[in-house]
Formats: C-alpha cells, sequence, structure tokens
C-alpha cells in the first residue's frame, strides 16, 4: 500500500513539474523559404493621334448700328470681336 501511495505522489509531482514551466517553451517554427513573384510591367508610349476638333477664330467684325429718330436716319460703325468656330486637326498624344 505504501508504494502505491508513492507511485501515486511521484506521478502527481511529475505531472505538476512539467506544467510548472510551460509557459517558457518556445515554439517551433518551420523554416519556410520565401516565394520570388517576378512583375512585367510594360510601359506604352503614347503616341500621336490626329484628332478632329473644334477650334475658336477669333477676328473683328464691322457692325452698323442705325438709330431712327423722329426726322432722320443716323448710321453708326462699330467694330465688334466676332468668334467663329472651324473644324480643324489637333495631334494630341495617347
Amino acid at each position: 500500500m505504501k508504494n502505491l501511495a508513492r507511485c501515486f505522489t511521484m506521478l502527481i509531482l511529475i505531472c505538476v513539474g512539467s506544467n510548472l514551466y510551460a509557459q517558457e517553451w518556445i515554439p517551433y517554427q518551420e523554416h519556410i523559404q520565401p516565394v520570388v513573384q517576378t512583375q512585367v510591367v510594360y510601359v506604352q508610349q503614347p503616341q500621336p493621334v490626329v484628332v478632329y476638333r473644334w477650334v475658336p477664330y477669333a477676328s473683328q467684325q464691322n457692325v452698323v448700328i442705325e438709330h431712327q429718330r423722329l426726322f432722320c436716319r443716323t448710321q453708326t460703325i462699330v467694330t465688334r470681336p466676332f468668334i467663329q468656330w472651324v473644324l480643324q486637326p489637333v495631334v494630341i498624344y495617347r
């Protein structure tokens, strides 16, 4: 009976002793090979493209202003800016 009590006591001490330093274990880390990824970057050079767009042209235009009064009529010539839109080829880079 004494032998059985000694065995149980030793078993309990071994179990307590094995858990005593359980927090100080260093976890095993497997050596992982790094994965090498290659990326191919294509740089596209901008190409000139001819596009037709509306382009403004400013010019001066004479305008006749007429004032009609009771017995006479006066005409005045005034120069005003005139904007004309013209379809013209334009080079852009895409």
